[in-house]
């Protein structure tokens, strides 16, 4: 019941945030503390692109930063985010798809060398133009946890929350 209350709350102040601000950078700063809390995430980031040429620019940011982490305020993929990222339009990025990733984007997303982290790329028609990444150490956390939990798409939330509760309970969260 606390987690889904937890949940709830951060619903309410990401939609409290969004209409109360048109300032892109604050939008995201704040519900990313919002996404970061809710995971139990120790760090987290959210870049956007800026070029289609596959530079993107971080534009909020929250939690201890390494210091390759914070070389990477902007980042360039010159090969994309990888053949079976863009064929499947996935949503979700985690370490089951460090195999099919270009060099750069392994290198991007382990360069904290952080146990745990999970991708949600961000969408527009048929090419990304944002990810937000969380990161952490704890083993509550789990990548299948964030990957479960996650739903971009309002439709799908009572169904994916019943799933992340019973995930988390599974997973002694």
């Amino acid at each position: 019941m606390r987690r889904r209350n937890r949940e709830l709350n951060a619903l309410n102040a990401m939609a409290v945030i969004a209409t109360q601000s048109f300032d892109l950078d604050e939008i995201l700063n704040l519900t990313l503390r919002q996404v970061i809390s809710l995971f139990g995430a120790e760090n987290g980031s959210v870049y956007l692109a800026t070029q289609p040429d596959g530079t993107y620019r971080r534009r909020a940011g929250w939690g201890p930063r390494s210091e390759a982490r914070a070389r990477m305020a902007e980042v360039v993929f010159p090969e994309g985010l990888g053949d079976l990222v863009m064929r499947s339009r996935a949503e979700v990025v985690t370490q089951d798809f460090v195999p099919h990733l270009p060099p750069a984007v392994v290198e991007f997303a382990c360069a904290d060398r952080l146990p745990y982290w999970v991708w949600v790329v961000l969408w527009s028609k048929d090419k990304p133009i944002g990810i937000m990444a969380l990161r952490g150490r704890k083993t509550g956390t789990t990548p299948a946890t964030m990957r479960t939990c996650w739903s971009p798409s309002a439709g799908n939330w009572r169904r994916r929350s019943k799933r992340c509760s019973s995930t988390k309970r599974l997973a002694g969260v």
